[in-house]
């Protein structure tokens, strides 16, 4: 699977802040799902992405930005075969995952998966894109219903009496206290349940064989069982998956049923307007894991300092000169257009190095370089209509100087001003730029050292906690750390920002943060 570099870079898509830690966990997933589709491949089935997976593919094309996993579809015939084949195709690290491979798995889906990998295997690190923990690809079965609804109805009371016995035999003391409902059970299904055993495995055995005594040739219609059973919806026709389409996702494609707008409207009703509170589990899935993981191998994420950061470093030196700005991507760059604005009013000599990102293996070797594609004569025409026409393209060429990174010295540079776009320095695992433009180092070289963050994230508060789980990469950043002024967009993100990094330092920094964050809307 050929994943370009930039893909693990972080962004915001719809406002919302997606860091490298998520990309890595999506392209480890998308990787699964390439071994998943292979053996389908291989044996003629059908798989679909389903979910918000289906949802993302269409109307984000690619994941949804505040989603973490890949969920996928198949008809329960199809979904039968793949479980038999599995077993033997998949070779570690895959792993198949269902009731009948593990008593101790409770989902009533198919899941394929990884494990936890040490810091030592290399291979597989390298193969999983660096992504060390487990993670994989849920595949939902479709099963058929009758058409006859009075049966139907028989059936989910079954289940009911399933479910809300599973629920109450995870121990000892719960299926001592429902002896007289487990014998109820055997009677009813003619089969034996062993007390010393897993109970609540037992039942879900039984479960799927009530899933499965729908035939498909005696049904026009499929379900996701769970949301039959529970709220009685999600009721596809199941000729709506007869063929798949290719569909763009991400860096790749993934078939989606050709009647997908069908199953869209039946799952999410308008389903091109977007709202952000879906996810029924702790997000990102894979962060305990990722925690428990960090503890067990001594691994350390960057954390800003207790002590705030003051710049004396230059009381001493000779006056500085010129505003410096190091833009690294094209779409942040606008951001800097006050800043150079206001130095050229200010008759500030102006200094343009556009800085190249470099990128990182698992190993933190530099596997490849992403050139900036601003270019002298598109910044002066778009810079141009940004600061109005009492500026001539002519006066901003002779004003305004562009340097070449390669040739730039940091070593002796003594600036009035230093504005940076890029935050981690060398602490994000997949990406960093030329250490002369890293934080801690041009802070030695300035009066003042201006953060201005390439993205704009919308306004959130501390209960949107998908948001504030990511906020975490957004504010632990050298960047923050040493900047004398940090830009934001919002009061309310300021607010939001100085509150964090002071649970993070000590609420008696709060005021610190507070006061060396600045508002700057565009």
């Amino acid at each position: 699977m050929d994943i370009p570099y930039s893909f693990f870079e972080d962004e915001v898509r719809d406002g919302f802040f997606i860091p490298t830690f998520i990309k890595h966990g999506w392209a480890a997933q998308m990787l699964i799902y390439e071994e998943i589709k292979r053996i389908c491949d291989k044996y003629h089935l059908r798989i679909f992405a389903d979910c918000g997976s289906l949802l993302g593919a269409i109307r984000h094309k690619g994941f949804i930005p505040w989603d973490d996993d890949f969920d996928t579809a198949m008809l329960r015939d199809d979904l039968t075969v793949f479980n038999e084949v599995a077993e033997k195709e998949l070779q570690p690290p895959f792993h198949l995952v269902t009731i009948h491979t593990d008593e101790n798995d409770i989902e009533f889906t198919t899941y394929v998966c990884t494990e936890d990998l040490s810091p030592d295997d290399n291979e597989n690190l390298e193969k999983f894109y660096g992504f060390p923990v487990r993670t994989g690809v849920d595949i939902f079965p479709l099963d058929y219903i009758s058409p006859d609804r009075n049966f139907e109805e028989q059936r989910k009371s079954l289940i009911f009496e399933l479910n809300w016995l599973e629920e109450r035999v995870q121990d000892k003391e719960g299926i001592i206290a429902n002896e007289e409902n487990i014998k109820a059970i055997e009677a009813k299904y003619n089969t034996k349940i062993d007390r010393d055993g897993n109970v609540r495995h037992q039942l879900l055995l039984i479960e799927e064989m009530l899933a499965t005594v729908v035939p498909p040739e005696e049904s026009e219609e499929v379900v996701l069982l769970p949301y039959w059973v529970g709220h009685g919806n999600h009721v596809h026709n199941k000729h709506w998956f007869d063929e798949t389409v290719s569909v763009p996702f991400e860096f790749t494609t993934v078939p989606v049923p050709r009647g997908y707008d069908n199953v869209l409207k039946v799952e999410y009703g308008d389903y091109m307007t977007i709202y952000r509170n879906g996810g029924k589990h702790n997000y990102p899935a894979f962060s305990n894991r990722f925690e428990k993981w960090k503890e067990k191998y001594g691994i350390i994420e960057y954390e800003i300092p207790k002590a705030p950061y003051v710049n004396n470093v230059n009381e001493s030196k000779e006056s500085a000169k010129g505003s410096y700005f190091f833009p690294y991507r094209e779409d942040g760059f606008r951001k800097m257009f006050p800043f150079i604005l206001k130095s050229i009013e200010d008759g500030d000599p102006v200094h343009i190095v556009t800085i190249s990102v470099y990128y990182k293996d698992f190993r933190e070797n530099i596997i490849g370089t992403g050139q900036t594609n601003i270019t002298k004569e598109d910044f002066l025409q778009e810079f141009y209509d940004f600061a109005g026409e009492h500026l001539s393209i002519e006066f901003l060429n002779e004003n305004i100087i562009f340097h070449k990174e390669a040739d730039f010295d940091t070593a002796h540079l003594n600036a009035h001003q230093i504005f940076i776009q890029f935050p981690y320095d060398d602490t994000n695992s997949s990406w960093t730029v030329d250490e002369k433009f890293f934080a801690e180092k041009l802070v030695e070289h300035t009066e003042k050292l201006t953060y201005v963050p390439p993205f704009t994230l919308r306004d959130f508060t501390p209960d949107d906690f998908k948001e504030m789980k990511n906020f975490q990469y957004v504010a632990e950043t050298p960047a923050v750390y040493f900047a004398d002024e940090i830009i934001v967009h919002s009061e309310q993100m300021r607010d939001m920002l100085a509150a964090f990094l002071a649970q993070q330092t000590g609420e008696e920094n709060l005021m610190h943060y507070f006061e060396k964050i600045s508002v700057v809307t565009q």
